[in-house]
């Protein structure tokens, strides 16, 4: 019962990763094609420490909001 439940999250979590796969790399050339060459390592960086930190406040966001829609074990 348990993996039904949990199995029901998997379309929308299929259509966000194609989604920020598409989106992903061209808003990461648009950024760094837009600076100077000497100032494209920090840009590419600064990029994926704010994505890196969207996932994290992502990973945390899902299952409290699994949770507290009453989809609790029992």
């Amino acid at each position: 019962m348990r993996l039904r439940r949990e199995a029901s999250l998997l379309p929308g979590l299929l259509a966000m990763g194609v989604g920020m796969g598409l989106s992903m790399t061209p808003s990461t050339e648009a950024i760094t094609a837009s600076l100077p060459r000497a100032k494209q390592g920090v840009a590419s960086a600064l990029n994926d420490v704010t994505r890196e930190f969207g996932t994290a406040l992502t990973h945390q966001a899902t299952p409290l909001q699994y949770v507290t829609q009453g989809h609790q074990d029992g």
